[in-house]
């Protein structure tokens, strides 16, 4: 909640990046210091920061040659794909996100394939593929 009703829980966050986003309209070229100053917090606090997630071309146009289900299911699902207890680490360069479903009556696994970037805050969508089950 953001102080509109109820408890002030987050006034101090709210005030740190209110002051932030102050001092990056006197500092020429700063922008953005209110959402740093809010990022930091929360992930001070344990909060889970999303990653930028963007496709590949690869990715892309599997969708484009595949007019089923199986590269296409909603993007809707992605963000219960995407939740933290989805996620296994296959190397330093690959992390795949699984999460058990159906498509059309057919059980089986949603895959999301990503590629990490060096700085954890972008993940490069190279595969993502509902798998049914044998």
């Amino acid at each position: 909640m953001d102080n509109i009703i109820g408890n002030c829980d987050n006034l101090g966050d709210n005030l740190t990046a209110l002051g932030a986003d102050i001092a990056g309209a006197i500092i020429p070229g700063a922008t953005g210091l209110g959402l740093a100053a809010r990022a930091s917090s929360k992930a001070s606090k344990g909060a889970l920061i999303e990653p930028n997630r963007i496709y590949s071309a690869r990715a892309l146009i599997r969708r484009a040659d595949e007019p089923g289900p199986f590269h296409n299911f909603p993007e809707s699902y992605n963000s219960a794909i995407f939740k933290p207890g989805n996620r296994r680490v296959i190397n330093d360069n690959y992390v795949q996100y699984e999460l058990k479903g159906s498509i059309n009556g057919k059980s089986g696994k949603f895959e999301i394939g990503v590629k990490p970037s060096a700085s954890g805050r972008t993940e490069v969508i190279t595969h993502r593929f509902f798998r049914p089950d044998l």
